[in-house]
């Protein structure tokens, strides 16, 4: 997740963009599909492991600076946090059988994000 956030920052034209990616990436990756499939006890240990302090901490950082500037660009709703952001890398969504996963996918961050944006009279 911390190469692709970072990979999102760097090539994207924006914040808006670059947070517009990365959020369509993790869910396309099932990051929920996996936190919520590991038992809670297993899970927790994974959020503690040593090991992965440094990749939840630049994915947190990378957020928290694409936050701050899609605000200063006047992109982002001044009340959407990076705690939001980082829960919505979490989210799992119901396909149908007869729908295109990634297409779906698409199609809910892009009603997310169109709820996140500043809207100007």
């Amino acid at each position: 997740m911390a190469d692709r956030a970072a990979t999102a920052a760097r090539e994207e034209a924006d914040a808006w963009s670059a947070l517009s990616r990365f959020l369509r990436e993790c869910v396309l990756a099932g990051v929920g599909a996996f936190a919520s499939s590991v038992e809670p006890a297993v899970h927790a240990r994974i959020q503690a492991d040593p090991s992965l302090t440094q990749a939840r901490t630049v994915v947190s950082e990378l957020i928290a600076r694409l936050t701050a500037q899609a605000h200063a660009d006047g992109a982002l709703r001044p009340d959407i946090t990076p705690a939001d952001l980082a829960r919505m890398m979490t989210l799992q969504i119901y396909i149908r059988p007869d729908e295109d996963h990634p297409a779906a996918v698409h199609r809910l961050i892009d009603v997310l994000m169109d709820g996140m944006r500043v809207r100007y009279s």
